[in-house]
């Protein structure tokens, strides 16, 4: 094997700003560090070029948050994490905690570095000195990190980034506005089935928590049991059932699909409704998914009067309910009763300009420039909260680190930058269907590049962001050369 780096940075792009403050102090204290961001080769293939700076890593860094536990890449970089624990004893796997979740497996079996609080200097000094230690193998004592040099990142928010005092609107305020998902939860009423589907960056500005607030008011009868499954490996199967059981207040765990089947069987037989909310469904082993895709549907038909089901999820619940095996998934049944996460409008940007400051024109301006993209739209409202008076909102959007991250993967890689730019030329790119047909499309449009529109027609097309996206791209792919 080559040179090995010293740690590869598994992380949500959300908190890439944190992470690169945190690289850039592990380098001045000689870690050699692995940063995407900063390491990636125009046009290697994005999961070869991972999993190769995996593979030649001495230790993996995982950054755990809750978009992580949401996220298909971090499940995939843990996989090989845990790969190269049993096949490398020598490799170390180190979590990071920056915000609190239990959907990850490991937190029952490895010490964590835990920078929550770390937002004072001396305490993320404290805490960056563990990191190296945990990195290189050491025990970190009482020391702390002495060189200069050193940054202090900048706080994160309730959305991640650099997010200020944004507030979420989440569940605990109490004021989720109904509107939203009165079309999904009116088909649940009706239904015992329903699935909503969410593109990356979705629940930046409308957190998963509205749903959950609408759904406890729509079903107050209800025991509403909210599952997400852990982030684990085939080895920690046993955890992942063990983990949903729990979830359902089922004490005692479950080793397995049938075993999790039986206490869920005793828990209906003692009467009552209930709804199961399965949010992150692409989380766990592909085998583990679809045993637990299997019980469900099995409990479903024995008990079709007591149970309703609510799937919540990506591209990889997108999969099990329009393409997998139908002797193994329930969720094929959910396709009639299939919604998208609502985007959120300028009404209800209202809600996150705490002081009132934004008129109606910039509030419209905002969900106009942005395609209704709520990383961007997030971006935008902070701009204007740190800076009174006109912003330029396309600069901010030309300047986003996401709209980069949409184009980055394909610079360099002449076929699909050829491609890229011809669909740049384009402000409509075909009906919805294109998706599943075109893997361009399918991950420009699951990142949150394109987004779906229902034209007056009634049909389901497929549009850029925004002009200014389009702009963005042909520039950083240089299609002006092509």
């Amino acid at each position: 094997m080559d040179k090995l780096h010293d740690a590869f940075i598994s992380y949500k792009s959300e908190y890439l700003a944190w992470v690169e403050t945190l690289a850039r102090n592990l380098r001045t204290l000689g870690v050699d560090v692995w940063l995407d961001e900063w390491n990636r080769t125009p046009g290697d293939r994005v999961s070869v070029s991972l999993q190769a700076a995996l593979d030649a890593s001495r230790a993996g860094v995982l950054v755990v948050t809750p978009e992580a536990a949401a996220s298909g890449w971090v499940q995939d970089e843990y996989d090989r994490m845990r790969h190269l624990q049993r096949t490398r004893p020598e490799f170390r796997l180190v979590p990071v905690i920056l915000r609190e979740t239990s959907k990850f497996a490991f937190k029952e079996s490895l010490f964590t570095v835990d920078f929550r609080d770390a937002t004072s200097d001396t305490v993320y000094r404290r805490k960056l000195h563990e990191l190296v230690c945990g990195i290189r193998g050491l025990e970190p004592g009482d020391g702390s990190v002495s060189e200069p040099g050193i940054e202090l990142p900048q706080s994160l928010g309730p959305l991640g980034g650099d997010m200020g005092a944004l507030p979420d609107g989440s569940a605990a305020d109490g004021e989720a506005p109904p509107a939203l998902f009165n079309a999904l939860l009116d088909d649940l009423e009706f239904h015992h089935i329903a699935a909503v589907f969410a593109q990356e960056g979705a629940q930046h500005l409308l957190p998963l928590g509205h749903l959950l607030t609408e759904t406890r008011r729509r079903f107050p009868r209800e025991k509403i049991h909210h599952i997400v499954p852990l982030i684990c490996q085939d080895d920690e199967a046993a955890a992942y059932f063990s983990h949903i059981a729990a979830e359902c207040d089922l004490t005692g765990g479950a080793a397995g699909g049938s075993a999790l089947r039986d206490r869920l069987t005793g828990l209906l037989r003692s009467g009552g409704r209930h709804l199961f909310i399965v949010s992150h469904m692409e989380n766990g082993p592909v085998m583990a998914r679809r045993e637990f895709a299997t019980q469900l549907r099995q409990l479903s038909e024995q008990f079709r009067d007591q149970v309703k089901l609510l799937f919540i999820g990506g591209e990889k619940l997108d999969e099990l309910v329009y393409h997998s095996n139908q002797s193994i998934s329930i969720l094929n049944t959910a396709a009639a009763t299939a919604h998208d996460w609502p985007s959120p409008e300028p009404a209800f940007l209202r809600r996150h300009d705490a002081g009132a400051t934004l008129s109606e024109v910039e509030l419209t301006a905002i969900t106009e420039v942005t395609g209704l993209e709520p990383r961007l739209m997030a971006e935008c409202l902070n701009r204007r909260r740190r800076l009174p008076g006109a912003i330029d909102l396309a600069g901010v959007i030309r300047q986003s680190m996401v709209v980069r991250q949409w184009f980055a993967p394909y610079q360099g890689d002449e076929i699909s930058t050829a491609r890229l730019c011809r669909l740049l030329d384009q402000d409509m790119l075909g009906t919805f269907d294109r998706v599943y047909d075109d893997e361009l499309r399918r991950r420009l449009y699951w990142r949150g590049a394109i987004r779906k529109v229902t034209d007056a027609d009634g049909v389901d097309r497929l549009y850029w962001r925004c002009a200014v996206v389009q702009e963005r791209g042909k520039e950083l792919l240089r299609c002006a050369q092509c």
